[in-house]
């Protein structure tokens, strides 16, 4: 079977090899041949990626190409909405996607399920941000500030049910943080004091 693959790197002095290398050993594992390489080196996350553009067009225009591989999640989008469009435009195609660190595969069933949960808490976290600005804004006019900014940042909201959905999935601290909106730390603090027996689930990658 065969996919195509894709790295990417911010700057110029930073190196593929670690993500080349843990495609491959995957590859290896799953017997998938690597058809083509794709890289964009020097290439922020939050610039266009011209090779990844045409990794996506290749995967979804050739129909010997089962799918995308990618070393994590961070390279197939600048944020969470931009990921899951990506990974919708190879499902439509009836292509794969795979995130190697994450081990997320789409052919299967519990890929897919965390791929949905991603989804819902993408939408909980837009609806959050929309809420805690609104809340913002009607602080800063009680209190009488001329910009309308908030004084004080309110705590932000983690929906610990969803979270603990992925824990009992396997998925780690430093996956559910990225999407989460917060360092691995905060997020491990915040779970000891408000949801501990999400922290304590042990799940691989830890």
């Amino acid at each position: 079977m065969d996919v195509v693959a894709y790295t990417r790197v911010s700057t110029r002095k930073q190196r593929l090899d670690v993500q080349r290398e843990e495609i491959e050993r995957f590859c290896r594992y799953k017997n998938l041949n690597i058809y083509r390489w794709y890289e964009d080196k020097g290439v922020s996350g939050v610039l266009h990626r011209p090779n990844w553009e045409r990794c996506l067009n290749t995967a979804i225009n050739n129909d010997n190409i089962a799918g995308v591989v990618v070393y994590d999640l961070t390279r197939a989008g600048r944020s969470t909405s931009e990921l899951l469009t990506n990974i919708q435009r190879l499902r439509n195609a009836n292509k794969m996607f795979i995130s190697v660190k994450e081990n997320i595969d789409t052919t299967t069933k519990e890929g897919r399920l965390l791929l949905n949960l991603l989804a819902a808490m993408a939408e909980f976290e837009r609806e959050t941000i929309k809420e805690r600005m609104a809340a913002g804004r009607e602080y800063a006019k009680k209190h009488g500030t001329k910009s309308g900014n908030p004084l004080h940042r309110p705590r932000r909201p983690i929906d610990w049910g969803e979270v603990r959905k992925l824990r009992r999935m396997g998925a780690s601290w430093r996956f559910i943080s990225r999407y989460v909106g917060m360092s691995v730390a905060q997020l491990i603090k915040r779970a000891r004091e408000e949801a501990p027996d999400v922290y304590n689930i042990r799940a691989e990658g830890r």
